[in-house]
């Protein structure tokens, strides 16, 4: 495994940013799109908000990719989660409740 260095924290930031916000998003407008409702549109935005898993870094460990990268964004992923799921959590939550309120003639 290689040594983390300075220049993967931008890079470390960029994946947690897109791990953490684009992908939720994305699923919001999929889910949207697709038509879920309640508890399916909230469970498919807030899975998508998880942090990356533990286990990859055993792939880059056995593939001899840089494992240590994927540890350092495991961890931000992590730590970015403990703030940006209570978010996602008040954005998703009213939605039923909007969705409904959208469609009244």
């Amino acid at each position: 495994m290689g040594a983390l260095h300075g220049h993967h924290v931008p890079l470390g930031v960029a994946v947690m940013t897109a791990k953490l916000i684009i992908a939720p998003l994305f699923g919001l407008w999929l889910g949207w799109n697709l038509g879920f409702q309640d508890e399916l549109l909230t469970a498919l935005v807030r899975e998508s908000a998880m942090p990356s898993m533990i286990f990859g870094v055993v792939y880059g460990d056995r593939y001899r990719l840089d494992g240590s990268f994927y540890a350092f964004i495991v961890l931000l992923t992590t730590l970015g989660a403990i703030l940006t799921l209570p978010l996602w959590r008040k954005v998703v939550t009213p939605l039923p409740h909007l969705l409904t309120l959208s469609s009244i003639p």
